[in-house]
């Protein structure tokens, strides 16, 4: 069964490349075009392009899905379409020349968090269970028939891309087996969404990283975890951006109407940071142009004293 790829960030490359080793016949790769990345501006292929060109596959980078595109796309004959974090809509041609259609491999359990962030969303959402789904696709966003999904637990401790890895490694295997259950010529479940239950999540800016600590703790803790590595939850410290790593609720109880300012500093931990229902313990930060750190460390080498604040006044 001939199978074209789509994808791009890491996530996608992980899954084209254990679908490489299970011997699948990955015919052709459509990735984003190379961007510019770093401090640098280097021009820089996707994750996925990468993975296709250690194993000598055909690329497609097209800037848009047009009339030329899907004629390309459609030249190498494929059975069967697999989306991965593609990041565009596929046009209905492509949706329907393929014998077996296109399947999406979706970062939640459908119809929850439909749309570009389902993993940040989960985490800001403060969610302890989430998942992967296998969906036949359809013209309309993540709204096509599930045909099989695997719930993830999500840790206490779990950031995105520690969420991520786990939803995706669940997530090959489903793929795999339903991949096999087609060359196998079962007959697929096909489950109907409950678009009554939907739930949409949006493309996230860098602009919203910023920690508000007004907020309660649960929700700021929320915050850094579903924007680690990016964008990055962050404060400033007088004029200086602060991306804050990791942390953790603190119950000291020494910080209760102090929002923004340090309560405290805990020897070989970190610092404790006001909330609007507490504090939170800073324990790893990254202080704009440098590099990631302890907070011990940020404390020593900025003389972070009680009663400094984290904010701009």
């Amino acid at each position: 069964m001939k199978i074209v790829f789509m994808g791009s960030p890491a996530e996608a490359a992980g899954v084209l490349n254990d679908l490489i080793e299970s011997k699948k016949d990955v015919v052709s790769v459509v990735t984003q075009p190379d961007k510019r990345k770093g401090r640098g501006l280097k021009v820089s292929p996707s994750p996925v392009a990468l993975v296709a060109e250690e194993h000598n596959i055909p690329l497609i980078k097209p800037q848009k899905l047009d009339e030329e595109a899907v004629k390309d796309i459609l030249f190498f004959g494929p059975d069967l379409i697999v989306v991965v974090a593609y990041g565009k809509i596929l046009p209905k041609k492509l949706l329907d020349t393929p014998k077996y259609g296109c399947i999406n491999l979706h970062a939640s359990l459908l119809p929850l968090h439909r749309g570009a962030s389902p993993i940040q969303s989960c985490l800001l959402c403060g969610e302890r269970n989430t998942g992967i789904t296998v969906m036949q696709m359809n013209e309309r966003l993540d709204e096509g028939d599930i045909i099989l999904q695997e719930a993830v637990t999500v840790g206490e401790c779990d950031d995105a891309s520690a969420l991520s890895k786990k939803i995706f490694e669940a997530g090959t295997k489903v793929l795999l087996q339903v991949i096999s259950d087609i060359e196998n010529g079962n007959v697929l479940k096909m489950t109907p969404q409950d678009h009554s239950r939907a739930a949409y999540c949006k493309v996230i800016k860098k602009s919203e990283g910023l920690v508000d600590f007004s907020k309660d703790s649960r929700s700021i803790l929320n915050k850094i975890r579903a924007f680690s590595p990016w964008p990055g939850a962050y404060t400033f410290y007088g004029e200086k951006m602060i991306k804050i790593i990791s942390a953790e609720i603190s119950d000291d109880g020494s910080e209760r109407q102090m929002p923004g300012c340090v309560t405290k500093t805990v020897k070989g931990k970190g610092f404790i940071v006001g909330t609007g229902d507490g504090g939170i313990l800073i324990k790893e930060v990254q202080p704009e142009n440098s590099k990631k750190m302890t907070a011990e460390e940020f404390l020593n080498g900025y003389r972070v004293k009680e009663g400094d604040k984290f904010f701009k006044e």
